[in-house]
């Protein structure tokens, strides 16, 4: 954490225009926190279950999720007929199995870019596609009481790549999400919060597909500092 003297001198230092977002809203699987590598362990876990072998391209395939998508790519691999409600939560058995027993730690920069987030006092949310199972996990590891909100996959009907995860955040902050900006790391998160309307830095786990004026990409927040999250490095590039 930084002292309350640079927090201030930064402040001051500030350029005149610079445009601090009404809230930033971080992913957590691969954005983060280096669960990725967790789920794709969890994901092999599973499958070898079903005598399926699970490679990084199927792993690519679920990034992101949602659960339902994952589900339904996972009965296809698996060539049987399976009820997607008992896969899912035999799913969710595995990651949680896996989580348990190893483990989690921050993806460079993002402990300081969130430090330095909160130091500032600009208010943040965990939005996930993971379940609050999955969440109160990590919360074991990690702690996650730096947030002013937690949306889980369990706390919205259509879940990322819709918008409503990143729209249930801002208004659980009292914030217009067409001000803040959202930190994440696959496309389908990035669909998520581009849909919302909101300002998106990207920092791709993989190839991202998807192009938009909103959309920012750095390849890791190393070295990330608040004035990245300038609004105004959106708005002048557009021009």
């Amino acid at each position: 954490m930084q002292s309350f003297f640079i927090i201030q001198m930064q402040r001051i230092l500030m350029p005149d225009r610079f445009v601090l977002p009404a809230a930033v809203l971080f992913d957590m699987d691969g954005t983060l926190l280096n669960t990725e590598d967790l789920w794709f362990l969890s994901e092999i876990e599973l499958m070898k279950s079903f005598g399926i072998h699970w490679t990084n391209a199927d792993h690519q395939v679920c990034v992101g999720g949602p659960a339902s998508r994952v589900t339904d790519y996972m009965i296809k691999r698996i060539g049987e007929t399976i009820d997607p409600v008992v896969l899912m939560q035999q799913a969710e058995v595995s990651v949680e199995k896996v989580f348990a027993r190893n483990e989690i730690s921050w993806q460079p920069g993002a402990k300081e870019l969130l430090d330095s987030v909160t130091d500032h006092e600009i208010p943040t949310a965990l939005v996930t596609a993971s379940s609050s199972a999955i969440v109160s996990l990590v919360a074991r590891q990690i702690d996650l009481s730096v947030f002013d909100s937690i949306i889980t996959g369990d706390d919205v009907e259509n879940a990322k790549p819709y918008p409503d995860p990143y729209l249930q955040a801002a208004g659980s902050l009292g914030v217009e999400v067409r001000n803040c900006v959202v930190i994440e790391d696959s496309n389908t998160g990035v669909k998520s919060a581009l849909e919302a309307g909101a300002y998106v830095l990207c920092v791709p786990s993989h190839p991202i597909l998807i192009s938009d004026d909103r959309m920012r990409s750095i390849p890791t927040l190393t070295q990330t500092k608040i004035m990245d999250l300038d609004i105004k490095l959106w708005t002048t590039e557009r021009s």
